[in-house]
């Protein structure tokens, strides 16, 4: 609520909200809010089970801060072709397997998952990808940028 200059507590519960996009224009925040999430995500262990964080960086290298928390396995720039290439084909492997093993046990989600198989250490993976406007002024690094972010919406949804 802008004209209020409010800032309301939000929060996000992936398995009740499903995906979250979070938009907004350079300087906004979005990294910001990624970044918080993805430390957040550090915190899960304790009241659900792990999270392992992914990022794919489009923008001015907004990710790199959270590289070195325990929980992230990769924070990837989208210049880096072989890295993408190499967390993309990783992640639709989990998704391939984890779709085998979740239909043995006629379960929808994670949490679904984790009680019913008792395997509490299953880990969430989550995927932040930022892009800052300012850093792709070129119409070729914007299609890329798009084609990539179709790439992985299309990656985790099914």
């Amino acid at each position: 609520r802008p004209d209020e200059q409010a800032q309301p507590v939000v929060a996000f519960e992936p398995d009740r909200d499903g995906s979250m996009v979070i938009f907004g224009t350079g300087g906004s925040g979005k990294s910001t809010a990624l970044r918080s999430l993805a430390i957040a995500a550090g915190f899960s262990q304790a009241r659900g089970g792990p999270c392992h964080v992914y990022g794919i960086d489009f923008g001015a290298r907004g990710l790199s801060m959270i590289e070195q928390l325990p929980h992230v396995g990769a924070v990837v720039n989208s210049d880096d072709n072989e890295r993408v290439v190499r967390l993309m084909r990783q992640l639709r492997a989990t998704i391939d397997e984890r779709a085998e093993r979740y239909a043995r046990l006629n379960v929808a989600t994670i949490t679904e998952y984790r009680q019913r198989s008792g395997d509490t250490l299953e880990p969430r993976r989550w995927i932040a990808s930022t892009r800052d406007e300012r850093t792709h002024d070129s119409q070729r690094s914007r299609v890329r940028a798009t084609e990539s972010m179709w790439c992985v919406a299309n990656l985790v949804e099914t």
